[in-house]
């Protein structure tokens, strides 16, 4: 069975760990949410060894400068 873990900076309230078949394939998806910490985030990354893994709540753009 392929596991794809989603790990987000927001709330573990929404967390959910749901077995499904997706196109005759088993899948486990997992949502981890660390309330905005990203120590934690960090961790759960570091120590993960799924198939797949996703990011949310994550800053993806810089500022520099003015601009």
């Amino acid at each position: 069975m392929k596991t794809v873990v989603s790990v987000s900076l927001g709330s573990s309230e929404h967390d959910y760990d749901v077995q499904t078949t997706f196109l005759g394939q088993p899948f486990r998806v997992i949502r981890t949410g660390t309330d905005a910490n990203q120590q934690r985030a960090e961790q759960i990354l570091r120590a993960l060894e799924v198939d797949a893994i996703g990011l949310s709540m994550v800053h993806d753009h810089y500022q520099i400068g003015r601009e």
